[in-house]
């Protein structure tokens, strides 16, 4: 039989700053400014010249200034946040299910991550806590079951889950934000040639790419494999063979 979870003495919560920030805002924020870059050479300067020429004649106070800039920056955050959580979606099923789908985490990995001989002790306690070894096919499920057992156990580490959470999140979004720009540019460059301007940004782009894939390749391991280490460090060790288990 399971054993109880033991109480917090705090009231448990969830850091929803890390996702909003981290895993949404960010993401969102590198599409709009990626795609800006993308379209930069296009932009009629005159008439932006024209505009803040016009706006410095209207002879705008200080304090209305400062609530446009105000109003600008909480319209990009809220733009960024709404972008960022569409992305979180699709880079799952690109990215996670797509293309790292024959990249599965394993045991080994696990037994590497830890720097353990074997996963046996692990396997014992996860048995005894949820009536079943964790899955072969799929660590990344079974592990959501320690995740909440640790969040039941002491919030500040779940906490610690919430941002590695986050960041893996932010990782995964960032690879499909990378691929898609770089997709643009090299259509740009398809059909208006490869100017200076281009080829900067086209190398930023794949060095942006690379680093974001490096990035999700080991928060996606980090995420999992610490799931199953904070289970560790929050159970007991399961009783050893030929002594008495407590009664159930």
């Amino acid at each position: 039989m399971a054993e109880s979870y033991p109480e917090s003495n705090s009231k448990p919560h969830i850091p929803y700053l890390f996702y909003d920030v981290i895993g949404r805002m960010m993401p969102g924020a590198y599409l709009i400014t990626g795609a800006i870059l993308c379209w930069l050479p296009f932009f009629h300067w005159e008439k932006v010249a024209s505009f803040l020429k016009d706006i410095g004649a209207m002879g705008m106070s200080g304090g209305l200034a400062a609530a446009l800039v105000a109003t600008g920056l909480l319209f990009l955050a809220f733009v960024s946040s709404f972008l960022g959580f569409l992305l979180g979606s699709l880079s799952n099923v690109i990215v996670e299910q797509g293309l790292w789908h024959w990249a599965p985490l394993s045991r080994s990995g696990l037994v590497e991550f830890l720097g353990i001989e074997s996963v046996r002790s692990l396997n014992e306690r996860f048995k005894i806590q949820f009536g079943s070894d964790p899955s072969q096919d799929s660590l990344n499920r079974s592990s959501f079951l320690c995740a909440y057992y640790i969040w039941r156990s002491d919030f500040n580490l779940g906490e610690m889950q919430g941002r590695l959470d986050a960041e893996l999140l932010a990782a995964q979004s960032s690879v499909l934000v990378s691929g898609a720009l770089l997709a643009i540019v090299l259509l740009e460059v398809f059909f208006w040639g490869l100017s200076t301007y281009f080829s900067v940004w086209l190398a930023v782009l794949i060095v942006i790419s690379l680093a974001s894939g490096m990035a999700f390749k080991y928060h996606r391991k980090k995420r999992v494999y610490s799931r199953f280490a904070l289970f560790l460090a929050v159970t007991d060790p399961p009783p050893t063979e030929g002594a008495a288990r407590p009664p159930a």
